[in-house]
């Protein structure tokens, strides 16, 4: 029988003969430091945080729900545009009912209007009543395909800016009684608009604050020059105005543009125009006399009997910049043929500002052939001469692949080596 076996071993430790002693508890160390407790943000520094997400719509929702002292910010940013439509008007007016005061955070609106809808029209019938809500709407955004009128209009006191997108008016009527019911107004921007033709202007109701336009820019804009011209002329609309972009405009349309400017005069900062037009309509190039002493007569008639007797910017003596678009680049937007500089150069010698500063090109791929004509080199010679000696910059604007966009700086460089010996000479190639 096996002793070993029966025998028990004695524990090592004599942990297990006796329990454990009770530890006091441990009190915890509390970290009562003044450097060590939450910092408070002054509110003029969270205010300005919050400045740079005013395009985040998202953050800027999820901010307003952090305190009430980041809330009016919040909303101040989430409400300053508002963009109106056939699906959303309703949410919106209901809304302004709610809470009136958010109408107050609205600076900018875009209402948008589509052909498809019904007439009359969502802004028709409701934006009368939801523009109640909104006395500080500073910039108005007419958009979409739809045709507008003017009378949904009337309730925007403050409207400073008025913008016109792709969108359509009846006739020529509603587009100037838009311009009549915002009495503010000082830039008109319109791109992409049809308006129609009207057999005369109906008289308007005399208002009590004239317009003050100070900025006209037109692009691609479809009316009677005549009509809106002369309206504009005959209201007294040029007395403010500092800066006019037509782009592009047809020969016909320069000689109510022409009064237009006339009347202007030296208040005229900033001109920019190209034009458009088709050699089997008589063009505008033909004969041209390369002496800096030419006259618009000495052009063929079809142009000259415009630019000169209804046409001239010799008026405009406090013009200080000046910009042309690229006959070549117009001409395959547009469908048209004639890439002729001579209205450029016929419009450069009618300027007589003493002040001028600046003159802006643009050139395109198309545009390379004709820099050895005789009315590009009279374009050359007129900028040499003292006319526009106080110039501080003359800027090309150079469009077009890389290949031709190098060849054209080089032949300019070669013809314009006294301007790039003054360090007035400016080349903008954007990338492709």
């Amino acid at each position: 029988m096996r002793i070993g076996f029966l025998n028990r071993l004695k524990p090592t430790s004599t942990s297990f003969d006796k329990p454990a002693e009770p530890q006091p508890p441990v009190t915890p160390i509390v970290l009562t430091y003044p450097s060590m407790k939450i910092p408070r943000i002054p509110p003029e520094l969270t205010d300005r945080i919050i400045d740079h997400l005013h395009n985040d719509a998202p953050t800027l929702r999820s901010c307003s729900r952090v305190s009430k002292s980041w809330l009016p910010r919040s909303r101040y940013y989430s409400w300053h545009f508002v963009e109106l439509n056939l699906k959303n008007w309703a949410t919106f007016e209901h809304i302004l009912r709610e809470d009136p005061d958010i109408g107050y955070l609205v600076r900018a609106l875009r209402t948008t209007v589509y052909f498809f809808e019904e007439k009359p029209n969502w802004v028709d019938e409701n934006l009368p009543r939801i523009a109640r809500w909104l006395p500080a709407v500073e910039e108005l955004t007419l958009a979409g395909n739809g045709t507008y009128r003017a009378v949904p209009f009337h309730a925007f006191p403050a409207v400073r800016k008025l913008s016109v997108r792709e969108c359509e008016f009846t006739d020529v009527n509603e587009f100037i009684t838009l311009l009549h019911h915002l009495p503010v107004v000082e830039e008109l921007f319109s791109d992409g608009v049809l308006v129609g033709s009207s057999a005369s202007l109906a008289k308007l109701p005399k208002c009590l604050s004239r317009p003050k336009l100070r900025k006209i820019e037109l692009h691609d804009t479809r009316l009677d020059p005549h009509l809106f011209w002369g309206w504009m002329t005959g209201e007294g609309m040029h007395e403010h105005v500092e800066s006019i972009i037509l782009l592009p405009q047809h020969k016909g349309a320069l000689i109510p543009i022409g009064k237009f400017i006339d009347a202007t005069g030296p208040r005229l900062k900033h001109f920019e125009i190209a034009m458009t037009a088709l050699q089997l309509q008589g063009g505008y190039s033909g004969a041209f006399q390369s002496e800096v002493t030419y006259t618009a007569f000495e052009l063929r008639r079809d142009l000259a009997d415009v630019i000169g007797p209804f046409f001239n910017l010799a008026s405009a003596t406090g013009l200080r910049t000046i910009e042309f678009g690229s006959p070549a680049d117009y001409a395959s937007r547009y469908g048209s043929d004639d890439t002729s500089f001579s209205w450029i150069s016929m419009m450069l010698a009618q300027t007589a500002s003493p002040v001028i500063e600046e003159v802006t090109l643009s050139l395109s791929q198309g545009d390379l052939l004709g820099l050895g004509t005789a009315e590009w080199k009279h374009t050359v010679t007129t900028l040499l001469s003292d006319r526009f000696r106080t110039l501080k910059r003359v800027r090309m604007r150079i469009l077009g692949p890389d290949k031709s966009s190098t060849d054209i700086r080089r032949i300019l460089e070669m013809q314009l080596k006294s301007l790039e010996a003054r360090k007035v000479l400016e080349f903008d190639m954007p990338e492709h």
